[in-house]
């Protein structure tokens, strides 16, 4: 969300500590997905899973959600879904009836659906697909450039627990 830029430094020394606090770790990616979850038809991101044994991502994720509600950020509401994104799907705006922007995924292709779906058998691996070792925190801003997110890196915190 919107950040004002008085905010940065003291939430770059938050995420400082927590790095300093936190140690390296790993996590393994399993299930390929979308979100919406369970609707190929309707995806907008396309993602791999994460296998469950995620103490230390989870700890690090309460870590991080409990020094920026200090800094007056609300808590996030949402079921925390831990995932790696793989890609987001075009939308195209379409005009409602009632004249009315929506923002709707452009179907996937078929030949995509069941590379990524049906034909890897991921779709419901409880197998590792590779293992990612996590080293760093990256505070990041995003500006929406269109309908583009353009995505730049501000600070790296490495995890030296």
């Amino acid at each position: 969300g919107e950040v004002e830029d008085t905010v940065i430094p003291e939430l770059s020394c938050s995420l400082k500590n927590i790095g300093l606090k936190t140690a390296p770790f790993s996590i393994r990616l399993g299930n390929v997905g979308c979100f919406p979850e369970n609707d190929v038809d309707k995806a907008r991101i396309i993602k791999f899973g994460l296998l469950r044994e995620t103490d230390d991502l989870d700890t690090l994720v309460e870590n991080v959600e409990e020094a920026v509600v200090k800094l007056g950020f609300r808590r996030e509401l949402r079921p925390y879904n831990p995932h790696v994104t793989i890609g987001r799907v075009k939308t195209q705006k379409i005009h409602t009836k009632r004249n009315r922007r929506q923002n709707i995924p452009l179907p996937l292709s078929s030949s995509l659906k069941s590379l990524l779906f049906k034909s890897s058998g991921l779709l419901n691996s409880k197998e590792d697909i590779a293992s990612i070792r996590v080293e760093h925190i990256t505070l990041v801003h995003s500006t929406i450039s269109g309908s583009v997110p353009i995505y730049e890196t501000l600070e790296r915190y490495v995890l030296e627990g």
